[in-house]
C-alpha cells in the first residue's frame, strides 16, 4: 500500500518540460484549473459538471501512470538518486572531521577502489561495486572511531588512573570512619570501572587499527590482481566482520555517532 501511495504521489506531482517555462507540475496545475472552472460554473449555474469530468480524467491519468512499469522504474531511480546525493553530502561532512592523515588515508583507499573497479569486467563491476562502496564507508567509520579513541586515550592515561587506585588502596588500609571509608570505596569502584573502560578502549583501538590495515590490504590485492584475487564472498565476509565490531561498540564514534548512524540508515537503502 505504501508503494502504491508513493507512485500516486509521484504521478500527481510529475513534472513535464514546457517550452519557455521549463519543468512544471502540469497535472497539479490542471487539477487546480478544473477546480477554478468548476467553482465559476457552480456560482453561475448552480452546478459544477466540469468537476465530474475533471475527476474522471484525473482518476484515469493517475491509475494509468501509477501502474505503469516504466514510470515506477523512473520513480525508483529518482528516489535512489536523491538518497545517493544525501549520502554523499553527509559523508562529506564526516570526512571534513578527519585530521589530515585520516583524510589522506581515505583518499588513497578511494583511488585504489576506483582504479580496481575500472579494471574489472562489466559483470564483476556490477557484482562488486556496491560491496566496495560499503567497504569504503566502513573504512571512513573506522578512521573516525580511531581518531576519537586516540583523543580519549591521550587525555585519560592508564598510568594516572592506576596511581589514583594505588593511593586509595593504601588509604583504605588506615583506620577510617565508616563515612569516609564508604566514600573512598565508592571512588575506588568508579576508578576500577574507568580503568576497565580504558583497557576496553585500548583493545577496541587495536582491533580498529587491524581492521583498517586489513581493508586497505584487501583493496590493494583487488587492484593488483584486477579483481581476480579477491572474490565478492571474501569482501562480503570482511564487511560483516567489521560491521559486527562497530555495531557492538558504536560508542567509539564519540560526537560523530549520531551522524554515522543516520548515514547508515540512508546507505542501507541505496
Amino acid at each position: 500500500m505504501m508503494m502504491i501511495w508513493k507512485y500516486l504521489k509521484a504521478a500527481f506531482w510529475a513534472t513535464y518540460s514546457v517550452p519557455a517555462l521549463g519543468y512544471i507540475p502540469v497535472n497539479a496545475l490542471l487539477v487546480f484549473a478544473f477546480f477554478l472552472l468548476g467553482l465559476a460554473e457552480l456560482i453561475r449555474y448552480g452546478h459544477a459538471g466540469i468537476w465530474l469530468l475533471g475527476l474522471g480524467l484525473e482518476v484515469f491519468y493517475l491509475f494509468t501512470l501509477t501502474f505503469n512499469a516504466r514510470f515506477q522504474k523512473t520513480v525508483e531511480a529518482q528516489e535512489q538518486s536523491e538518497k545517493q546525493g544525501e549520502y554523499h553530502q553527509k559523508r562529506g561532512i564526516l570526512i571534513a572531521k578527519l585530521d589530515h592523515l585520516g583524510q589522506h588515508r581515505l583518499q588513497q583507499l578511494q583511488k585504489k577502489i576506483d582504479k580496481a573497479i575500472s579494471l574489472q569486467t562489466e559483470e564483476q563491476n556490477s557484482r562488486n561495486l556496491q560491496l566496495l562502496n560499503k567497504l569504503a564507508w566502513l573504512h571512513l567509520k573506522l578512521l573516525l572511531a580511531q581518531q576519537n579513541l586516540r583523543t580519549i586515550l591521550d587525555t585519560n592515561t592508564e598510568k594516572q588512573i592506576e596511581q589514583q587506585l594505588a593511593v586509595l588502596t593504601e588509604e583504605l588500609k588506615q583506620n577510617l570512619s565508616n563515612k569516609i571509608r564508604d566514600s573512598k570505596e565508592a571512588t575506588l569502584h568508579l576508578l576500577t570501572q574507568r580503568l576497565a573502560n580504558f583497557k576496553q578502549k585500548q583493545e577496541d583501538l587495536a582491533t580498529i587499527n587491524s581492521d583498517l590495515t586489513r581493508i586497505e590490504t584487501e583493496v590493494s590485492l583487488l587492484l593488483e590482481q584486477s579483481g581476480v584475487g579477491l572474490t565478492a564472498a571474501a569482501i562480503s565476509q570482511s564487511i560483516n566482520e567489521t560491521s559486527a565490531l562497530l555495531a557492538a561498540h558504536h560508542e567509539v564514534y564519540g560526537e560523530a555517532e549520531a551522524d554515522i548512524l543516520e548515514i547508515d540508515r540512508v546507505f542501507d537503502t541505496i
